[in-house]
C-alpha cells in the first residue's frame, strides 16, 4: 500500500506550545500508511525528539527565501506531496500565494493550523494601499488562504470566533480542536514530599507562585515580578514566593528587576527545566500574564495539577477559566489585586477551585480524544482509524 506523503511546514519562532501540540498528535499517526516530513524556520527539534520519531524527516528552510511564485512552486514541488499543512505560528506567517501553489499541486488538499491568538482589530481605521479606509479589502489576501485550504485547526473556540470574524474565514472550514495533554502526568499532587521546597527551607505553609513560560516580552513576566514585589513590600509579607520557570531573551533584565525590589530573596529562576511539572505539584498558585495567548499550554498543565491559576484576558484563559475572578487586566494593579484576593481565600475555597479546574480539564483536554481530532482534521492516518 503506498503511503500518504505529507509535508508539514512550521514557520514563526520557537515556540514551546506548538512544539508540543505537533508532538501531542504525531505520538498517534500511523506510519504505516504516511509519510511525514517536517520543514521548519528554525531547527527546533531537540535530538531526543528526533530519535523518538525517527519515521520523520525534519529539515531547516528559511522560508523568506521564497519571494515569486516560481520559488515557491519549485520549492513545494520538490516533495512530491500528497497533502501540505501550513503551521502558522503568526496568522501571516504564510502568504496566500503559497497556499494557493500548494492547493494546485496536492489537488486541494491544503490545512492550516493557526496557533496563536492575536489582538484584537479595528477594522474600519484599515487602509487598503494606505489610502481607503474602512471596505475591509487589506484582510483579503489572509482570506484567500482560508479559501484554499481544506480544513482549518485551531486551537481554542475564541480563536474560531476572532478568524471568522476578523479574517472572514468560512465557519464550514475553521475547526477547534483541544491540545492532546496527558492529564494523568499533570495530575493532582496529594502527599508529595516536597524536596524543592525543602532544599530551599520554605515551610508547606507559604504559599508559592509559579510561572512557567518563555521569558520573552508578549508573556509579560515582567507584570508578575512587579506586582508580586509590590505585595511583599505593602504586606510586609515573608511567606510568598515567586517561581520563574523557564528560559528566554528576557531573562537578564527580568533577574534585575526582581533584584531591584523587596522580593529579591523570594523570587526564585529555575531556567529551562524539561520535567515542569515537578515545579507545578509544589506550588499553589499559577500565573499567565501573556499580552496574546491562544491556548496556554503551561496553563492548561497547571490547572490539571490542581493549581490555582490567576490569567489576564486572552481567548485561550478567557475559554478556560470557569471562575472569572481568575481572570484579570493586562496591568500590574489589576494582578496585584488578585494576588491579595487569592493568598486571603479559605483554604476549603481554595480546594473546591482546585477540583473544579482538574475536572475541567480531564473533561475536555484527553490526549488520546483530542489527538485524534487533530489528526482527522489535519487528514493525517492515525493508529486510531
Amino acid at each position: 500500500m503506498k503511503k500518504k506523503r505529507i509535508l508539514l511546514l512550521i514557520n514563526g519562532t520557537d515556540y514551546a506550545g506548538a512544539q508540543k501540540r505537533i508532538l501531542g498528535y504525531l505520538e498517534y499517526c500511523d506510519f504505516d500508511r504516511a509519510e511525514i516530513i517536517i520543514v521548519s524556520l528554525r531547527d527546533r527539534f531537540p535530538k531526543n525528539i528526533k530519535q523518538k520519531f525517527s519515521q520523520i524527516q525534519f529539515k531547516e528552510f528559511n522560508f523568506s527565501e521564497l519571494v515569486t511564485w516560481f520559488q515557491w512552486l519549485r520549492f513545494l514541488k520538490s516533495y512530491h506531496s500528497d497533502t501540505i499543512i501550513f503551521h502558522e505560528t503568526w496568522i501571516t506567517d504564510f502568504k496566500w500565494l503559497a497556499v494557493g501553489i500548494a492547493w494546485l499541486l496536492c489537488k486541494g488538499n491544503v490545512y492550516m493550523v493557526e496557533h496563536t491568538d492575536f489582538p484584537p482589530i479595528s477594522i474600519e481605521k484599515k487602509k487598503w494601499f494606505g489610502l481607503i479606509r474602512g471596505i475591509g479589502l487589506w484582510k483579503y489576501p489572509i482570506t484567500i488562504r482560508a479559501i484554499f485550504s481544506r480544513r482549518i485547526l485551531t486551537v481554542g473556540k475564541g480563536m474560531k470566533e476572532k478568524l471568522e470574524k476578523y479574517y472572514s474565514y468560512p465557519k464550514s472550514k475553521v475547526e477547534v480542536a483541544y491540545f492532546p495533554l496527558d492529564v494523568e502526568k499533570f495530575a493532582l499532587q496529594e502527599g508529595s514530599n516536597f524536596p524543592l521546597r525543602h532544599k530551599l527551607n520554605i515551610p508547606l505553609g507559604d504559599v508559592v507562585f509559579v510561572i512557567v513560560s518563555r521569558l520573552v516580552q508578549e508573556k509579560g513576566v515582567h507584570k508578575a515580578i512587579i506586582a508580586f514585589t509590590n505585595l511583599i513590600q505593602e504586606g510586609q509579607r515573608n511567606d510568598i514566593w515567586l517561581w520563574i520557570v523557564g528560559n528566554g531573551e528576557k531573562r537578564q533584565a527580568l533577574e534585575v528587576l526582581a533584584q531591584q525590589g523587596a522580593a529579591r530573596k523570594n523570587i526564585i529562576f529555575w531556567g529551562h527545566q524539561e520535567n515542569p511539572e515537578t515545579f507545578l505539584c509544589e506550588s499553589d498558585v499559577f500565573l499567565l500574564c501573556s499580552e496574546i495567548e491562544a491556548s496556554g499550554v503551561a496553563l492548561l498543565e497547571a490547572m490539571s495539577s490542581g493549581l490555582v491559576c490567576i490569567a489576564t484576558r486572552t481567548a485561550g484563559a478567557e475559554e478556560v477559566i470557569q471562575n472569572k475572578n481568575f481572570l484579570v487586566d493586562h496591568d500590574e494593579k489589576s494582578l496585584l489585586k488578585a494576588l491579595y484576593w487569592v493568598i486571603n481565600l479559605p483554604k476549603e475555597q481554595i480546594k473546591d477551585f482546585k477540583n473544579a479546574a482538574r475536572e475541567y480539564i480531564v473533561t475536555n483536554f484527553d490526549k488520546q480524544k483530542n489527538a485524534f481530532r487533530n489528526l482527522e482534521i489535519l487528514g493525517i492516518p492515525s493508529k486510531f482509524v
